[in-house]
């Protein structure tokens, strides 16, 4: 019956993305604003179909924590969920991702056109003063960063591993950091057809203040998400009744 589920449910998403990216072309010469309510309509949408049609909710703690001004938001990265979370827990949010996916017609011009920062992976130094450079650009226009530390989805029970790319952006931009811990691999993992009905738990933790060394920040960073993911996935395989990585 989850399979089902799953199916009906993916046949929604990809309507609502198909449907929301023609909807959104038209706009794409008026201010970015008009494409940030699409991205927002698109998350509150499949949100809605995923409780409807899987039968998984969520929840989100931590919301004293969010700044009042830019910021970088780092994601725990496990699943495309949160890709749909970014936009309606993050103030005007200039989404850091991989080049292939602003090259897609369509998603790619929509998502550029709202300021996120295409980055060309495995190109050195001349690719990370260019992320930075834009970085500073979306600041400087009042956009806050988005962006997942480890660079790609994770496995729940995957070791963890923090690129480089976000210690630069902290070193070098002068804005606090805002941790994001969660567990949606647990309920919608990356390579796994059926999702499994729950409730996705995200907490928004403590700000990292500019001004630690790099290194120090990356460690604190890596420790203060991973500390409470794992927690997060503990609180999952016990509602799921796992006892083992799936």
């Amino acid at each position: 019956m989850q399979a089902v589920r799953s199916f009906l449910f993916n046949i929604a998403l990809w309507v609502t993305t198909i449907s929301l990216i023609i909807l959104g072309l038209p706009i794409m010469l008026g201010p970015p604003k008009w494409i940030f309510f699409i991205a927002r309509t698109w998350g509150r949408v499949n949100y809605f179909w995923l409780r409807v049609l899987v039968g998984i909710k969520y929840e989100v703690t931590g919301h004293e924590n969010l700044p009042d001004g830019p910021a970088i938001y780092a994601f725990k990265h496990q699943s495309m969920w949160e890709t749909m979370l970014m936009c309606l827990i993050t103030r005007h949010p200039a989404i850091v991702l991989k080049n292939e996916l602003a090259l897609i017609p369509g998603f790619g011009w929509l998502v550029l056109r709202v300021g996120s920062i295409a980055v060309k992976r495995g190109k050195g130094r001349e690719t990370m003063q260019k992320m930075l450079d834009d970085a500073q650009d979306r600041l400087n226009d009042d956009y806050s960063l988005a962006i997942f530390p480890e660079g790609t989805r994770k496995d729940p029970y995957d070791e963890p591993h923090y690129k480089i790319g976000i210690g630069e952006m902290y070193a070098n931009l002068n804005v606090p950091c805002v941790p994001i811990a969660l567990n949606s691999g647990m309920y919608w993992a990356r390579r796994s057809f059926i999702k499994r009905p729950g409730t996705i738990k995200v907490e928004i933790l403590p700000i990292i203040e500019p001004g630690l060394p790099r290194d120090e920040f990356m460690e604190v960073l890596q420790d203060r998400i991973e500390t409470r993911a794992l927690a997060l996935r503990a609180e999952a395989e016990e509602a799921l009744g796992i006892s083992k990585p799936v």
